[in-house]
Order: C-alpha cells, then sequence, then structure tokens
C-alpha cells in the first residue's frame, strides 16, 4: 500500500515537471488566465492601488496577456528556428515568475516607486530577448534578431508607460498604449504573414488539392508602412499616422487575397488564423481613418480591433494547435475550438459596433478564453510531442518547420 502511493506521488512529482518541459505550457496558460482576470475584473471595481484603471486594463491586455503569448509563441518555434534544445525547467520557471512579479506590481502601482515598477514591467521582456539571443546568436540565425529588437522596444515601452502611470502623466501612457499596439501590429503582421500561408499551404497539399500553388507570405512594403507609421507615431501629426496605417491595411488585404481563405472552410484550426488575422488589416484600416475623418467608431474603439480582435483571435488560433490532437501526422482540432473562437471573434464584433456594451463583449470574450483554458489542460502535462504547432512529424526532431 505504501509504494502504491509512493508510486502515485513519484507520477504526479513527474507530471508536475513535465509542466515545465515546453515553453507554450506556462506562458500560453498564464495569457489564457491574464485574458480572463484583465476583463473579468473590470466591471467588478479596481482597488484604490490601481491608477488609472484605464491604463491598467490597456497595459495588461498588452503586456501581460499579449507579453506572455508572444514569450510563449517565440520559444515554441525557437528551436525550429535555430536546431537548439527548447528552453525548459529553471530558466522557464524564472522567465514566467519574472512575467508574474510584473502583474503584481502593476496591480500595486500606486505603492511602488516609478523606477522599481518600471524595472518590474521591463523585465520579463529582458529576460526573454537574452533567452532568444543566446540561441539565435549561437546557431547565427541572424534575421531572427529583428524579434529580439521588437521586444527590447516592448521592454521600453512598458517600463516608460509603468513610469508615467506612477507619475499621474496620464497622456503620456496613452501614447505609449498606442505606440505598443503599433509594436504588437508588427509583430502580428511579421509573425501571421509568413505563418497562416505556411500552414495554409501545407494543409492543401497534404488534402490534394489539386494545382495547389504557394500562398504569398507578407509584403515588404506592408511591413515597411507599419514601421513608418510606428516612428511617426509620437509626432502628433494626422495625416502621416493615420494615413499609413490605411495604406498598410490596404497592402494586407490584397495580400491576403491570395490565401485561398474558401478552400479551408473544413479546417477548423486554418479558419481561425484567416479570420484572426483578417481583424488586422480591419483594426489598421479604421484605426488610421478615424485619426483622418470623423466616423461613428473612435479610434480607441478601432484600436480594439487589432487587441480584442487580431492579437485576441491569432493568439488564440495559434495556441489552440498546441492544445490540437495529433492524427496522421497533421492537427485537429479539439472538441469546443471553434466555438471558443467564435465566442472570441462575436466578442470583436460586439465591441466595435456596440462599444457602450462592454459586459456583453466582456462576458463573451471571457467564456471564449475559459473554454480554450479548459481545452489546454490536456495539452499541459505529459510528454511534448514536437513540432508543437505544426502535425507534419510526431518524433523530436528540433530542426522541423514550428511555424
Amino acid at each position: 500500500m505504501v509504494r502504491g502511493a509512493s508510486q502515485r506521488l513519484s507520477r504526479q512529482m513527474g507530471a508536475v515537471g513535465q509542466f515545465w518541459d515546453a515553453p507554450f505550457r506556462p506562458l500560453f496558460l498564464a495569457a489564457a488566465l491574464c485574458a480572463i482576470a484583465t476583463v473579468a475584473q473590470w466591471p467588478l471595481g479596481l482597488p484604490p492601488e490601481v491608477l488609472s484603471p484605464g491604463l491598467w486594463h490597456a497595459h495588461e491586455m498588452l503586456f501581460g496577456f499579449g507579453g506572455a503569448a508572444v514569450g510563449g509563441y517565440m520559444l515554441t518555434a525557437l528551436p525550429s528556428w535555430t536546431g537548439k534544445q527548447p528552453v525548459s525547467g529553471r530558466p522557464l520557471v524564472f522567465l514566467t515568475l519574472l512575467w508574474l512579479l510584473a502583474r503584481i506590481a502593476a496591480f500595486n502601482a500606486g505603492q511602488l516607486a516609478p523606477p522599481v515598477l518600471a524595472l518590474a514591467g521591463a523585465s520579463y521582456f529582458l529576460c526573454l530577448a537574452a533567452l532568444l539571443t543566446r540561441q539565435i546568436v549561437a546557431s547565427r540565425s541572424w534575421p531572427k534578431l529583428g524579434f529580439v529588437l521588437a521586444i527590447i522596444v516592448l521592454a521600453g515601452t512598458d517600463a516608460a508607460l509603468l513610469r508615467a502611470l506612477a507619475l499621474g502623466e496620464l497622456a503620456v501612457g496613452r501614447e505609449f498604449v498606442h505606440a505598443a499596439v503599433f509594436v504588437f501590429a508588427l509583430l502580428m503582421s511579421l509573425v501571421g504573414g509568413k505563418l497562416v500561408p505556411a500552414f495554409t499551404e501545407s494543409w492543401l497539399a497534404q488534402s490534394g488539392h489539386v494545382g495547389a500553388r504557394p500562398v504569398p507570405r507578407l509584403p515588404v512594403a506592408a511591413a515597411i508602412a507599419l514601421v513608418a507609421a510606428m516612428g511617426l507615431q509620437a509626432t502628433g501629426l494626422d495625416l502621416p499616422t493615420g494615413g499609413l496605417p490605411v495604406i498598410t491595411a490596404a497592402l494586407l488585404l490584397w495580400h491576403m487575397r491570395g490565401w485561398r481563405s474558401s478552400t479551408i472552410l473544413s479546417e477548423p484550426l486554418l479558419v481561425a488564423l484567416h479570420l484572426g488575422y483578417l481583424w488586422l488589416p480591419l483594426g489598421l484600416g479604421l484605426a488610421g481613418i478615424a485619426r483622418l475623418a470623423p466616423l461613428p467608431i473612435s479610434d480607441t474603439d478601432a484600436l480594439h480591433m487589432l487587441t480584442v480582435g487580431a492579437m485576441g483571435g491569432l493568439v488564440f488560433a495559434i495556441a489552440g494547435r498546441a492544445a490540437a490532437r495529433r492524427v496522421a501526422g497533421g492537427l485537429r482540432a479539439g472538441p469546443g475550438f471553434a466555438s471558443g473562437f467564435a465566442l472570441i471573434w462575436l466578442a470583436t464584433c460586439v465591441r466595435a459596433a456596440l462599444p457602450e456594451n462592454l459586459t456583453l463583449s466582456g462576458a463573451l470574450w471571457c467564456l471564449g478564453w475559459l473554454v480554450f483554458t479548459l481545452r489546454l489542460l490536456p495539452a499541459l502535462f505529459g510528454p511534448v510531442d514536437r513540432p508543437v504547432l505544426s502535425g507534419r512529424r510526431s518524433q523530436t526532431p528540433l530542426k522541423a518547420p514550428e511555424s
């Protein structure tokens, strides 16, 4: 009896240890829980320690939810970029603790000195950048250093936003929120602009579609226009900072016309990627137009299409692949995936069309992420099948493409 109990305890401890074998496990779970907590707490009211609840909400949606998702994706894809072993164990535990400490610091911003608050916010991103840089430099995968630069920019933006929040400089804080949204939009355009066509092209070939042809990747001009918009964000000039997002949106929509979206309707994992990415040009276009001409929708509401719609949709779709079942060398969406994603997409529509009804859009958002969290739980323990985001092979070769 004692021996049986000891064996069960050993298995349980082993399962807990396996939780730290893959970056997507703690970080995608953290992103999902943050997505729920950040919105669910809004109607309940926030304690006085939280300075400017609106900016706290924006900060946690971007740097809490978005930051965990970016870390989970990049560290999961890192072995396919470098051929190195995946980040796991103590470094992953340390990174996750830094993310958690940043959430605690932001929630208690009123009780912390501005330098301490800024350092707490930036530490997670700086650690993430260091983990990425170490493997990228060792493998000489120099083009991937662009992602490291974006992470460092996020670290600086996070620190500057928290410092402005602690000093009561709310107008400055809002500008940093807008800048952070553009940085995440650039990351989504670069990652999604490669990942969505790649998975689409692979699925079309595996499904035996006659005349399957290469699916176009992100046009360079779109990325350049978005970077220029980011650079002009601080100028306060409405014409360039409004016109460039509109140009970027048009380029992205033109780019998406070659994705053959109508042919993948039977594959929920791909449908979610296509529909999540669609909010990126829609949000950029409306955010740009709102700066140039009066619209029924405000600039803030348009930006929610980028955060709730594009970021939420793409994170749900990409993280959902990590929780998917492996069937005959491919991935299959598990029960609840389609309904969970539909709730996220509907929450975005309600937020855009009925901005005064925050309770309904928030409830849909939280319910969608609750469904996701419940479906993710079985994938958090046990041996890790690699590549994680692609079902091409269920063995462990590190150079198998993740994205």
